[in-house]
């Protein structure tokens, strides 16, 4: 009984060793496929990042790329890639501008290899290395390869990065030892991917890629698991030659061993590649084995028999419980390991900033994105420089002890919109999630997003928006102008125009009495006066507009300009009763201008002035000089300017009241001619009125020219005649 107890403890035994064997062995499997899977995401992120540089600008410098590459620090950071390359599409068509600039940037011998004439090229035309004694491939055109141009044709039709089919690395020759692959990331015009293959086709720039030496990127990982004593060999896809070997370094199991050597096989997925590994247990393996007990347990088991009898039941059933909780802890492992890959993969791709930090804010550990938001380097990390203090919530937001608080109570933060400080005081817009990871010392995971650029997107729309907003409004304006100022001609044309064929068809027919006849003439006279100043006014509006309009420029005085004006007007003023005051200063200074334009601006101010003042009112014509210019103001005590017209009286085809029934005529020409005619003389205009009843005024200031500018011969002077208040005085 002894011996069968002693034997089935030992079988017992057995079995649970290889059961944790087998799952020590398994979670090896797991790390070292979830490492070379991480390892090569990582690398295929960074080709991402490099195919930006040529996405807005596919002729990136030499010097800027290789400023990039040496930025990356390859060897130390990124082991196992040989380098950093970009190759592009050429054309026969264009193959001569590649040359050239390929000189500028100091390669003049630039060629492409091989030579012959073919319908596109993809040669080399950056590449930066960090293998020392490397061959030179630019200028090599690696589309006549066969492994390559495969990998190239998925990439472009894909949109995504490819691995090739195993390659010989630079510097090497080809056999399993030195092979690798090269990752090709495809670059499009504009820096998106198109929508259709056909369009990705069409828009394909070139490549971004990089060279991996598969064995230097799993020699480093399988160190890092060397406590697992376990070998791989790695095979592409599904072939299992020599030319599809990327790694062999399976163990041949020793003659003292203490259990079956273990295998197993995974795939992976690396840069929409298929990776087949193969894994083995090595002697070392089982050196940690409970295995090795299995001599002793049976050289003692006839001693320990009649021990293990009485501990055979409580056995069994700790045997239950042990297989339970190891098949717990299994999972758990296998699961905490995933985790963690895909956290570290996360944080080493720099893709959003990653910080972990304690409750007292105290940063722990941050990744670079997070860094160059906030402009600080690792060393101000390590010095406790950057913490929690560097985040603020906004204005009216929870602070952030307040949120650091909530996270830890529920476990995580819903996403907030929050602000960065940089180092220089700048405030940097970010999306914040937060996360409890707790342990013994109660971290606090945060992801930070920059929205620098959705932000500044956002505003741009807005402004875009607002924009066309007011143009829609200027163009809806602009349409009601134009329909009422057409409306208005149309009324203003017709009226003259049908009083003139009225009486003169009534003078043609003879139906007026003698004494009549007069009375027709004069009324066919004035409306036919009224139908050339109307035309003349459209005539100038056309001439403003196609800038055809043309001053007589001479040394005038205003006063006689203005009386003339005043006479032109003064029977219109008569005839409504309406008194025109004159305050004209003596010889106040000399303009340089066109008399008769200058008299026709002033004529439509007071025309205006006696249009809309009422039966019986006043109006006030004043000049004086105020510091270098003649200020002419007509003053009336008519009807006034609305407020919100004011800001549009000079505007051509405006009107207060547009409507064909309003009380005064005209078509809105008159104020914007004479605003023209005004700038045109170097002068400004404006309009004031305290509101409507309250009367208008209108202020022209015309620059007075110096004696030094009139450029009068020697020995010449100059005589004005200026009529104040009704008197005639000469001015030497």
């Amino acid at each position: 009984m002894s011996v069968l107890i002693t034997v089935g403890a030992t079988g017992y035994i057995a079995v649970a060793a290889h059961l944790r064997d087998r799952t020590r062995f398994q979670g090896a499997v797991q790390d070292v496929s979830s490492s070379v899977e991480g390892r090569i995401s990582t690398y295929t992120t960074l080709l991402h990042a490099g195919a930006g540089l040529f996405a807005d600008d596919d002729q990136e410098s030499r010097r800027g790329f290789r400023a990039f590459v040496d930025r990356l620090d390859l060897p130390s950071r990124y082991p196992g890639v040989t380098g950093i390359g970009y190759l592009a599409r050429v054309t026969d068509a264009n193959r001569a501008a590649l040359k050239r600039y390929m000189a500028d940037q100091g390669l003049p011998d630039f060629q492409i290899e091989p030579a012959g004439d073919r319908a596109e090229y993809y040669p080399v035309i950056y590449f930066e290395t960090s293998s020392p004694g490397a061959p030179d491939v630019v200028g090599q055109d690696r589309w006549l390869d066969p492994a390559r141009r495969a990998a190239m044709e998925q990439a472009r039709d894909y949109g995504v990065a490819v691995a090739s089919a195993p390659v010989p690395t630079l510097g090497h020759t080809e056999s399993a030892e030195r092979r690798g692959v090269v990752i090709y990331e495809p670059v499009y015009r504009g820096g998106t991917v198109p929508k259709t293959v056909s369009a990705r086709r069409e828009n394909l720039i070139g490549f971004v890629f990089g060279p991996l030496r598969t064995g230097t990127i799993i020699d480093g990982i399988m160190r890092q698991q060397d406590r697992y004593h376990i070998g791989v060999r790695v095979y592409d896809a599904a072939g299992t030659g020599p030319q599809d070997r990327l790694y062999d370094k399976l163990p041949a199991m020793g003659r003292l061993t203490f259990g079956p050597q273990l295998e197993t096989t995974s795939s992976i997925t690396v840069a929409g590649r298929l990776w087949n590994l193969s894994f083995a247990t090595g002697p070392e393996f089982y050196r940690e084995s409970t295995a090795r007990q299995l001599p002793l347990i049976l050289a003692g088991g006839v001693i320990l028999s009649l021990i293990l009898f009485g501990a055979a039941r409580s056995e069994a059933r700790a045997r239950t419980t042990a297989e339970r909780a190891a098949a717990e802890l299994r999972v758990s492992e296998e699961e905490l390991r995933e985790s963690e890959a895909r956290l570290r993969r996360l944080v080493d791709a720099n893709i959003i900033g990653i910080i972990m930090a304690g409750l007292d804010g105290r940063i722990i550990e941050a990744n670079d994105a997070f860094l160059e938001i906030v402009d600080y380097s690792p060393a101000d990390l390590r010095a406790g420089i950057v913490t929690w203090r560097l985040l603020k919530s906004g204005e009216h937001g929870p602070t952030i002890e307040r949120i650091i608080e909530e996270t830890r109570r529920l476990g995580r933060h819903e996403p907030f919109e929050a602000e960065c400080i940089r180092r220089d005081g700048r405030f940097v817009p970010v999306l914040v999630g937060a996360a409890f990871l707790g342990g013994r010392q109660n971290l606090v995971v945060a992801f930070l997003l920059d929205l620098t650029d959705r932000k500044h997107a956002e505003r741009e729309r807005e402004q875009l928006l607002e924009r066309e907003r007011q143009a829609h409004a200027e163009a809806q304006a602009a349409n009601r102008a134009k329909d009422a100022f057409l409306a208005t001609v149309s009324h203003e044309l017709r009226t003259p125009l049908n009083a003139i064929l009225g009486w003169a068809k009534m003078l043609r027919m003879g139906q007026l009495e003698p004494g009549r006849q007069e009375r027709a003439l004069e009324v066919i006279e004035r409306n036919a006066q009224t139908q050339v100043r109307l035309i003349e006014d459209l005539l100038d509006i056309s001439r403003v507009t196609t800038g055809k309009l043309r001053l007589e420029m001479q040394t005038i005085d205003l006063g006689p300009v203005l009386l003339a004006a005043l006479d032109s007007v003064r029977p219109a003023a008569d005839a409504k009763g309406v008194t025109i005051e004159t305050q004209l200063a003596p010889f106040p200074g000399l303009v340089m201008g066109d008399a008769e334009r200058l008299q026709q601006v002033f004529w439509n101010i007071l025309s205006n002035a006696i249009k809309f003042t009422p039966h019986g009112g006043d109006a006030v014509l004043s000049l004086q000089r105020v510091d270098d210019a003649l200020e002419v103001r007509v003053a009336d005590t008519g009807m006034g300017i609305p407020a919100d017209f004011l800001p549009h009286v000079f505007e051509p085809f405006r009107q207060g009241d547009s409507s064909t029934t309003r009380a005064h005529g005209g078509v809105g020409l008159g104020l914007a001619i004479v605003r023209h005619l005004v700038e045109l003389h170097g002068g400004t205009i404006r309009a004031e009125s305290a509101g409507t009843g309250r009367g208008a005024t209108f202020i022209i200031r015309l620059p007075v020219r110096a004696a030094t500018e009139l450029m009068l011969p020697p020995g010449r002077e100059t005589a004005a005649v200026v009529r104040v208040e009704g008197r005639e005085q000469h001015q030497e």
